[in-house]
C-alpha cells in the first residue's frame, strides 16, 4: 500500500512538492489546532522524502497519543528512538529546517491540503476498490470511497444545538455584523438597499442582459465599489473579454467620472489627479487577470486566487466578466447547456470556497432585445443558471432608454429577498458608473425617490399606513434620508411611476 501511494504522490509533485511539504510540515508542528483539522489528510505515506515521512509520522503519532504538539526536544527524541542511527543526523537537519522556516496564512496552507488530500484518498480508494474487486470481494469498495469522502472534513464540528446556541444568537442579533456576515455593497443605492447591504459572501449573483447593454460597466461599477468601501475590500476582476489594461482603463474612467475626458485635453493633469484619487478614494486592492475567450475554466480561477491566498491576499469580491464564454472544467457528456450549467455550479462553489462574493454575467437570448423588461426566461443556453444563483439581476433597457442613458435592474430571482422588483438607474457607459433613480416593486404598491444618489427616500406612495411605518423603522434602522420638501426634487410623488411589465 505504500509503495501504491507513493507512486499516486509523484502524479503530484508540481501541486504538493518538497518544498510546500516542507512547510505544512512547519506549520503543523507549530500551529495549535492545524493537525486535528487536517489529520485524516496528513498520512506519513503521502510525504515524498525519507525525512519527510520520519518527521510527519513521529509528529502525528504524538499528537494521537498526547492530544497536544511535541516540543522540538521531544520531537527529536522521539525521532532518535524511531530512525536508525545513520539517518538521525539528515532527520534532525529536517526538524531544525521546520522550525527554522516562517510560516504564515496557515489557512491557506490547511486548504491546499484539504485540497490534496481528498485526492489522494479517492485515488488511493479506487486503487484498493480495484484490487479488491480482482479478488471478488466488492463489499469493500463502498466503504473505500465513502471514507474517502469524508478526507478533510472538520470532525470536530458535529452540530449546533438550537436551544444550546441561543446566549450566542442573541449576542449576535444584539451586535453589529460579523466579518463573514458583512455583505458586499454594488455601489447602487437602491440595490444595496433591497440586497440589505448587497452580496452576501459565499453566493454567486448573476447579471443578465443582451449584448452591448453595459454588463461590464455594471461589472466594474459593483468591482469599484468593493474597492472605495471605508472596509477596504480586494477585488479580483477576471476577464474574458478584453485586455488587463482595457479593464484598467475603465477602473480609472469610473474613478475619474466626469473628468475622464481631460485624459486627451490634458494628459498630464489627468494623470496628476489619477494617482491623487486614488491614494484617497481606494482602499482595497484590485487584481485584474485576462484570459482568452472561450479558454478560461473555473479551476484556472481557483488556482490563480490559490496562488494569491498564499501569499495572504484573499478576495471579499470576484468578478468574472463574463461565465457565459468559459469553458467547463471538465468536459461532461450530454448537450452544451449541461456544460453551461456546470460553470455556474463551480463557481458558486468557489464563492463558498474563499468565503467571497461572486459576481458574473450571462448573456440573454435574442428575444430579449425587443422586451421591456426580461425575465428568467431570457437567460441564453441553460434556464438552469437561475436555479444555481442567489441572486440574478437583468438588466433591461428599451431603444428610448438607451438614448436617454438609462436603464432598469429587474431583480428576476433572489434566494434570500423578494424579487419581482425593478431599480430604475442613470447609466454613464464612458464613466463606468451606474447610479439609482428610484425603485418600485411589480404591483406599483411602493416606489422610493432618492434624497440624492447615495440613499433611498421615504415612499411617495403606499397602500397602507402599515407599509409606510415598516418604512420608517427601516430609515431609522438603516440611517435613510428623507428627501427634502422642496420643488427641485428629482422626482414627485404625484408623477406616474413607470409600470413594470410582470
Amino acid at each position: 500500500m505504500a509503495e501504491r501511494a507513493s507512486t499516486v504522490s509523484s502524479r503530484y509533485d508540481e501541486d504538493f512538492g518538497p518544498s510546500f511539504q516542507r512547510h505544512i510540515l512547519a506549520v503543523a508542528a507549530r500551529a495549535p489546532g492545524f493537525v486535528e483539522r487536517c489529520r485524516s489528510v496528513l498520512d506519513h505515506r503521502y510525504f515524498v522524502s525519507d525525512a519527510h515521512r520520519a518527521v510527519a509520522r513521529a509528529l502525528l503519532e504524538h499528537v494521537d497519543q498526547h492530544r497536544k504538539l511535541p516540543a522540538k526536544p521531544t520531537l527529536l527524541e522521539d525521532l532518535r528512538h524511531k530512525v536508525g542511527s545513520d539517518d538521525f543526523e539528515s532527520v534532525a537537519a529536517t526538524v531544525k529546517d521546520i522550525y527554522r522556516e516562517p510560516i504564515h496564512d496557515s489557512e491557506a496552507v490547511m486548504q491546499r491540503v484539504v485540497s490534496f488530500g481528498k485526492r489522494m484518498a479517492m485515488l488511493n480508494a479506487v486503487l484498493e476498490g480495484a484490487a479488491h474487486i480482482d479478488k471478488g470481494d466488492t463489499n469493500q469498495v463502498e466503504p473505500l470511497i465513502r471514507k474517502a469522502m469524508l478526507v478533510g472534513e472538520d470532525m470536530t464540528k458535529t452540530g449546533t444545538e438550537f436551544a444550546g446556541n441561543l446566549a450566542q444568537r442573541l449576542k449576535l442579533y444584539r451586535s453589529p455584523e460579523t466579518e463573514d456576515e458583512r455583505r458586499i455593497p454594488t455601489g447602487i443605492a437602491h440595490l444595496d438597499y433591497l440586497m440589505r447591504g448587497g452580496l452576501k459572501r459565499g453566493t454567486l449573483g448573476v447579471l443578465l442582459a443582451p449584448p452591448k447593454r453595459g454588463k461590464t460597466t455594471a461589472l466594474i461599477n459593483m468591482g469599484f465599489a468593493a474597492l472605495a468601501s471605508l472596509d477596504g475590500l480586494n477585488v479580483f476582476h477576471y476577464t474574458l473579454e478584453m485586455s488587463e489594461q482595457a479593464v484598467l482603463r475603465r477602473y480609472d474612467a469610473r474613478l475619474m467620472g466626469s473628468l475622464v475626458k481631460s485624459r486627451l485635453t490634458d494628459p498630464n493633469g489627468f494623470a496628476s489627479e489619477l494617482s491623487k484619487r486614488v491614494r484617497k478614494l481606494v482602499h482595497g486592492r484590485l487584481v485584474v487577470k485576462e484570459y482568452p475567450t472561450r479558454s478560461a475554466t473555473v479551476d484556472m480561477i481557483r488556482s490563480n486566487m490559490s496562488i494569491h491566498a498564499a501569499q495572504g491576499f484573499n478576495p471579499d469580491l470576484v468578478i468574472v466578466d463574463y461565465a457565459g464564454i468559459m469553458r467547463a472544467s471538465s468536459r461532461r457528456a450530454g448537450e452544451f447547456r449541461h456544460e453551461q450549467a456546470s460553470i455556474f455550479e463551480d463557481l458558486r462553489a468557489m464563492a463558498g470556497e474563499f468565503n467571497a462574493a461572486v459576481w458574473t454575467a450571462q448573456q440573454a437570448n435574442r428575444g430579449a432585445l425587443d422586451k421591456e423588461t426580461i425575465t428568467m426566461v431570457d437567460v441564453a443556453e441553460t434556464f438552469e443558471v437561475a436555479a444555481v444563483a442567489d441572486a440574478l439581476l437583468a438588466l433591461c433597457q428599451t431603444p428610448d432608454e438607451q438614448a436617454d442613458g438609462v436603464c432598469r435592474l429587474f431583480g428576476a430571482a433572489m434566494r434570500e429577498i423578494e424579487s419581482d422588483w425593478t431599480v430604475s438607474c442613470k447609466i454613464r457607459r464612458n464613466e463606468c458608473r451606474i447610479t439609482s433613480l428610484s425603485v418600485e416593486d411589480s404591483t406599483r404598491s411602493r416606489v422610493y425617490t432618492p434624497h440624492d444618489t447615495d440613499a433611498p427616500e421615504e415612499a411617495t406612495t403606499a397602500s397602507s399606513g402599515d407599509k409606510k411605518a415598516k418604512l420608517a423603522k427601516a430609515r431609522r434602522v438603516g440611517g435613510l434620508k428623507s428627501a427634502s420638501k422642496t420643488s427641485d426634487r428629482p422626482r414627485r410623488s404625484s408623477e406616474p411611476s413607470k409600470k413594470v411589465p410582470k
